[in-house]
């Protein structure tokens, strides 16, 4: 939904989910979308979310990995639950040779010691569909959700 209050539009994510209360203003998430998703109702959009919803893996930067003694990374991550365009399990999951364990790998020259870690370093995706741009006749809300 555009939001206008007092005549200007809102476009800031933390303004647009307090107002909207559509998720938790402390969630990385949330506010991110939901601002992404209004930047396209803002382009006078009809705006839907890409069937079937839900958030779904873009992958895992590995730039800075490296891992005991040189070893090779490749194939340590892996969509387990997915198709192609839409995985939504993955598991990082090392060799099983001698020596070789998670802590072992290192990220930027440190080593791995919370699954923290590797999931600053996950993207996630929701897919917003938008047509009949310029063309919506819907209003925007002039205030807030329980206001």
């Amino acid at each position: 939904m555009v939001r206008e209050i007092g005549g200007r539009l809102l476009d800031d994510e933390q303004e647009l989910i307090r107002c909207g209360k559509h998720g938790g203003p402390d969630r990385r998430s949330d506010p991110h979308i939901g601002a992404m998703i209004n930047r396209l109702t803002r382009q006078k959009t009809d705006v839907t979310l890409e069937n079937s919803v839900g958030l779904y893996f873009a992958g895992l930067s590995m730039t800075g990995w490296a891992g005991p003694n040189g070893s090779d990374l490749s194939g340590i991550w892996r969509y387990v639950r997915s198709t192609e365009e839409k995985p939504v399990r993955a598991v990082l999951e090392v060799p099983s040779r001698p020596g070789f364990v998670v802590g072992g790998i290192t990220i930027n020259g440190r080593p791995i010691t919370f699954g923290a870690q590797v999931a600053d370093l996950i993207s996630m995706k929701l897919t917003g569909v938008a047509t009949r741009f310029g063309r919506t006749t819907v209003r925007p809300m002039t205030g807030c959700r329980g206001s």
